[in-house]
């Protein structure tokens, strides 16, 4: 009986703690991806003043030339979230954009309460209804 009792309220703290350990390993990641998405932009704002121009657009995953030494290494792996990073510098686009992001929209939204307005669709970090664009000018 005693053990019994001890397994049940091994169990009850078990099924409290692991939630609790969900949320804060996804509020982690979130963190992380938002102190990522802070870095690079910093780096391609600081190039911009330096050189009065943008970088070359180039494939997700890929450091621009002209930033190899200036953005760090974690711009070529995944995306705390999945997907990988991404540098956009189309017409009417410069941004660090989330390619083929596997979050979904809502945990996602949650990064963008951490970094910009809470709203997808307004703001400096908005989503365009496939991929999430951090923008650097409109």
């Amino acid at each position: 009986v005693e053990i019994m009792i001890v397994v049940v309220i091994i169990g009850l703290l078990a099924a409290l703690a692991i939630p609790a350990f969900q949320r804060v390993r996804e509020r982690a990641r979130l963190s992380r991806m938002a102190n990522d998405l802070r870095v690079f932009a910093q780096a391609f704002d600081t190039y911009l003043l330096e050189q009065g121009a943008w970088p070359a657009d180039v494939a997700p995953g890929v450091i621009p030339t002209e930033l190899v030494g200036r953005l760090p290494n974690t711009f070529t792996q995944p995306t705390p979230l999945g997907g990988q990073y991404e540098w956009d510098n189309e017409a009417g686009l410069k941004s660090i954009t989330l390619y083929q992001l596997t979050a979904t929209v809502a945990q996602v939204t949650k990064l963008d309460a951490m970094i910009d307005d809470g709203n997808p669709s307004t703001g400096n970090f908005q989503y365009n209804g496939s991929e999430w664009h951090f923008l650097l000018e409109r």
